[in-house]
């Protein structure tokens, strides 16, 4: 949730196997970002697609609100977190589009195999970070070169640390 998830740090997507662990892992996520104050997005018109962004997956049916939106002052943001299942998110194509900020969707999986049907069903990404022990990674090649082909850059058992603002980078599109 660093600055409003504007530094390429928020994970917007988390792909999860569902089970006792996962759920204390997403009780303990929402917790943590329940406490997060009120973040200012850099540009009025960010907050505003952010807003168009978000209520178009709130919309969703399938969507449990684990951290809500609340209310705020004028371009500024709270977290969200948000979860579904593997067959809502693979048939919304909105789901599957990033939202630009501090928003999170958590897709719970059943089967191992259907980490596989959600890394094809997206778009290109910027970072795909996967986690896992070293025995579970070398056993799933193919996974990780879908992945690959998806993201610009892959990291492992780890996340992004974001960009700096500075003069020399070059970021954006």
């Amino acid at each position: 949730s660093l600055h409003a998830g504007q530094y390429c740090t928020n994970p917007g997507l988390i792909f999860i196997v569902d089970s006792d662990k996962s759920k204390k892992f997403i009780s303990e996520l929402g917790l943590s970002l329940s406490q997060v104050g009120e973040q200012t997005m850099l540009h009025p018109s960010i907050y505003e697609n952010f807003l168009r962004n978000e209520q178009k997956i709130n919309a969703n049916d399938e969507i449990k609100n684990i951290v809500e939106l609340r209310p705020s002052s004028s371009n500024s943001i709270t977290p969200i977190l948000r979860i579904t299942d593997i067959d809502n998110f693979l048939l919304s194509k909105e789901l599957q589009q990033e939202v630009f900020g501090s928003h999170t969707l958590i897709v719970l999986v059943k089967k191992e195999e259907q980490f596989m049907r959600a890394v094809q069903s997206l778009n290109g990404q910027l970072t795909i970070s996967i986690f896992g022990e070293e025995e579970n990674l070398l056993k799933n090649r193919s996974f990780i070169q879908n992945c690959e082909q998806k993201a610009g850059r892959l990291i492992f058992n780890d996340v992004p640390t974001g960009v700096r603002v500075c003069k020399s980078m070059n970021h954006g599109g």
